[in-house]
């Protein structure tokens, strides 16, 4: 490799408002912060695609260069650009470098050396294109297989990585380059999403919630709403709350329907209440009638006979059993007190086992819910959020990305929701189970002791009964046939005089049932006036509840609207930010839709003509008005390349170095000139 130097002149300042390179007065925007301005002092291209060689030293001047179409004015930008980026021009990465035809040995390299104007650092950036050429076995001639790539700063050689981090920290990244050194990068070539969010970046940092909101009076009843929340936080929760207001002020017509159909049919009320007496008044008769017939005087005193017969052999059957049983006394005392013992001992033996054989089923039941909870609990945790095709099923519109991130997050937090509720319950069962399965222990031991007890005391009482002595049984006596005998000789008196009056008594009996039913009707009747009342004053209460939805509905699409006229808003005053600080060149950043909506947009207007439909001096004006405005907010000035500088008759003056390439037909050769 040729050794490469640097006789390019020096830089020079100039104190005041304005700086001057080389007698080249440069306008300075107030509030602009700089440190990274960096001019081309010299270029060296060699075999560099269509260029064989050039050399030229800038000076940190402004230069123009002439050639005729094919000469390679272009090719001394590509190889600019591709010293810096790796790159051509038109952002291409895997394009020929090498000349045509090229044969082993030749390298293609591009050397170029800068000053930083503002620290006065100057370095010299050199790179190679070397191609590989192998020979196969049983080949004759060698065949080109790659490349390689060889980096130098100030002629020091590095590995790519630390070429492409010198070159980020001492000039920029690839993007800053292209778009403070291309007139057409950021207005064309950028990514309008990318465009946009670097002019916000840059310009609009001023332009918040508050000061919108500070800007149109008529936004004054949001400030107090924001509180600490952003507009977008607010339209989330408003929209929410509308939803939710909506479909509950939706469901009201359908739960007044419900009400007015559990309203039952009724007959006239006044009928009702002057029958209602009058039935009472009959039913009281006939029960008079019937309870004259059945208390007759004779069926009385035999009814009263039968009763003093049953008392008298009841008496006689006890003092029987005293006069019998006396020798018993004291045995039947001790097997009183056993059995008493006994039956709290079976009481207490069948209640223990009982509990302990309930507890042991609830238990067991508990242990099978545990399971099911766990597996439950399984299945929510494996399941997924699904969006499905990411359609709306009802409409077949897509969700839009903030309805699907908020389907996802309500996905995600009843998820979470409900596996914390699994675990809780299981553990409360968990502890139930536990709690049971000793329960069962101690009443199955209880069961266990109370019944050994009992049995101890069956043999205890067995042995004192051996020893009672048991008289006849009273049933067996002459003095209870004859009580037996009297009592029933009065029941069939009393049958004979009550089965004259029994026919009556029925008849009388069916006519009390039809007036009792009668009755009824009429109180259900009552009643369902009452449910009807109840149903009335809950149907003025949904009616009254619908009108306060409705309310809060109006104040709600209110509130969205205010936010929609926000946004309106909010678009313009960020646009009118923005483009305060260009000379010529106004952006779209915003375009209103016919639904009164905002959508982002990010376009180039200059003269309220789009970008795309200027004139070719149009479009270099504008983008140099963009290249300097860019460069200075940045703190980034580069050279700049101008391409077709022909067709540009009054060029706007901009602060960085500005090499102009012209087409010249008379200039088979290229001619650089160097402004003085």
């Amino acid at each position: 490799m040729s050794e490469h130097k640097n006789t390019a002149p020096a830089v020079g300042a100039a104190q005041g408002g304005n700086k001057t390179i080389n007698n080249l007065k440069i306008p300075q925007n107030e509030g602009f912060v700089k440190d990274r301005n960096i001019n081309l002092i010299s270029l060296n291209l060699q075999n560099f695609r269509g260029c064989k060689h050039y050399n030229m030293a800038f000076g940190c001047k402004r230069a123009s260069i002439y050639g005729a179409n094919g000469a390679g004015k272009s090719t001394l930008a590509d190889g600019y650009t591709w010293l810096l980026t790796g790159k051509d021009q038109q952002g291409r990465s895997d394009y020929e470098i090498l000349p045509v035809g090229s044969t082993e040995g030749i390298e293609s390299s591009v050397t170029a050396s800068f000053s930083n104007f503002e620290n006065k650092d100057q370095f010299t950036l050199h790179r190679v294109y070397k191609p590989v050429f192998t020979r196969k076995r049983g080949e004759s001639e060698k065949h080109r297989t790659g490349n390689t790539t060889d980096y130098y700063i100030n002629d020091v050689p590095y590995k790519a990585g630390d070429y492409s981090k010198f070159i980020e920290e001492h000039i920029g990244t690839e993007e800053d380059i292209l778009t403070v050194s291309r007139v057409d990068y950021f207005a064309q070539v950028m990514k309008p999403d990318a465009r946009r969010q670097k002019l916000l970046d840059l310009f609009a940092n001023g332009v918040d919630d508050q000061s919108v909101i500070s800007n149109h009076s008529e936004l004054a009843s949001l400030g107090e709403l924001l509180g600490t929340y952003t507009m977008d936080d607010c339209v989330k929760r408003w929209k929410a709350q509308r939803r939710k207001v909506n479909e509950d002020k939706d469901a009201i017509p359908g739960r007044i329907d419900e009400a007015e159909r559990a309203k039952p049919d009724i007959e006239s009320i006044e009928t009702d209440s002057a029958r209602l007496p009058k039935l009472a008044a009959e039913r009281l008769k006939i029960r008079s009638k019937i309870d004259s017939m059945r208390s007759g005087e004779s069926a009385a005193g035999i009814r009263k006979e039968i009763s003093r017969l049953q008392a008298d052999a009841e008496q006689a059957r006890a003092d029987y059993i005293r006069k019998s049983s006396g020798d018993n006394t004291a045995l039947e005392s001790q097997i009183s007190v056993l059995r008493k013992d006994l039956s709290d001992l079976q009481a207490k033996a069948a209640k223990s086992e009982s509990s302990a054989s309930s507890e042991a089923t609830l238990a067991a039941e508990l242990k099978k819910e545990i399971e099911e909870l766990r597996q439950k609990a399984f299945a929510e945790h494996d399941k997924e959020f699904d969006a499905g095709n990411g359609k709306c099923p009802t409409c077949g519109q897509p969700y839009p990305p903030e309805m699907l991130e908020e389907m996802r997050g309500n996905f995600n937090a009843e998820k979470a929701e409900n596996l914390t509720n699994l675990s809780t319950h299981g553990k409360e069962l968990k502890s139930t189970y536990n709690e049971l399965k000793k329960q069962v222990q101690f009443d199955s031991t209880a069961a266990k002791e109370a019944q050994f007890n009992a049995d101890h005391l069956q043999q205890k009482l067995l042995g004192l009964q051996k020893m009672f002595v048991t008289p006849p049984a009273w049933e067996t006596t002459p003095a209870y046939a004859d009580f037996q005998k009297q009592i029933a000789d009065a029941k069939h008196s009393l049958e004979v005089i009550s089965s004259a009056s029994d026919k009556q008594v029925q008849t009388l009996q069916a006519d009390l049932t039809s007036i009792d039913s009668e009755i009824n009707a009429i109180q259900q009747r009552k009643s369902n006036l009452e449910l009807i009342k109840r149903q009335d004053a809950r149907i003025e209460e949904l009616k009254a509840q619908e009108k306060k939805l409705g309310n809060q509905l109006a104040q709600l699409d209110n509130l969205l609207y205010l936010a929609d006229r926000f946004v309106q808003l909010k678009a313009s005053d960020v646009e009118a930010e923005v483009n305060e600080s260009f000379h010529s060149v106004r952006w779209k950043l915003f375009e209103m839709q016919v639904n009164g909506g905002v959508k982002a947009c990010c376009e180039a207007q200059v003269n309220e003509k789009d970008y795309g439909s200027l004139s070719n001096a149009e479009k270099v004006n504008a983008g140099l008005d963009i290249v300097n405005t860019l460069g200075q907010k940045m703190g980034l000035i580069l050279p700049v390349w101008i391409d077709n500088a022909e067709s540009i008759s009054h060029p706007m003056e901009i602060s960085a170095q500005i090499i102009n390439l012209y087409v010249s037909d008379q200039d088979q050769q290229l001619r650089t000139e160097i402004e003085r």
